[in-house]
């Protein structure tokens, strides 16, 4: 776990070693640097204005000994609200309740945003309805969608207790080999987006779960 944005570094299924979230995309070795990715991470709509927590430090403490529970608080005198984060791992899954807190004289209303970054751009939306209606930009009133790479025979599978407006991004490195330009996938970036309405002195919960399931372990067994 990160303090910045409160985010998620790294989240792998340890049985088959395979990474389903990672905080570097794997860009020319050539490059010193390359940019980190924050799943997890927020940005907020707030009366026609957007706050972004990417790159925000965030105070965290762990919630029991095991240090798979965090809270974490983000609290700054130029916003209207206040923002606890707490964070759970169970086994393969991966739970965040994202509580704002309105601190102004008038209601807030707008959403929550999460920025996910799944490690390979193979994790596709396999029901043919949800996924025609990512192809047409955006997914709107969804409360779960499944994610498969099917070479690995991994299942994302993302919830919420709330309706979600759903956009995805395949990201892809340019780069020159001995065949002349090619691209190469790096990494899926997915967006859900979430409405809220907070009323003075209120406070307003969005959670989002990931859960990884292993169809492979699953079809063995049967």
């Amino acid at each position: 776990l990160s303090s910045k944005g409160a985010s998620l570094c790294e989240f792998a299924l340890k049985k088959r070693r395979i990474n389903i979230i990672d905080n570097r995309a794997p860009f020319d070795r050539g490059m010193k640097t390359s940019p980190l990715l924050k799943s997890f991470s927020n940005s907020i709509n707030l009366n026609g204005k957007n706050y972004s927590f990417e790159n925000r430090a965030f105070e965290i403490e762990p919630g029991d000994k095991k240090r798979s529970e965090f809270l974490t608080t983000f609290k700054s005198s130029d916003l209207p609200f206040l923002m606890n984060k707490h964070i759970r791992l169970k086994n393969t899954t991966f739970i965040v309740d994202l509580t704002l807190i309105n601190i102004s004289q008038k209601r807030l209303e707008g959403s929550v945003s999460y920025y996910i970054y799944l490690n390979s751009p193979d994790f596709q939306i396999l029901n043919s309805d949800v996924k025609n209606s990512i192809e047409k930009g955006i997914l709107v009133n969804g409360k779960t969608v499944r994610y498969t790479d099917k070479s690995s025979e991994i299942e994302a599978v993302f919830s919420s207790t709330e309706f979600f407006r759903l956009r995805e991004e395949d990201v892809y490195q340019e780069q020159f080999t001995s065949s002349g330009a090619q691209r190469f996938p790096l990494y899926k970036k997915v967006t859900f987006e979430i409405p809220t309405s907070i009323e003075p002195n209120k406070a307003a919960l969005v959670r989002l779960v990931l859960r990884v399931n292993d169809l492979k372990e699953k079809r063995d067994v049967h």
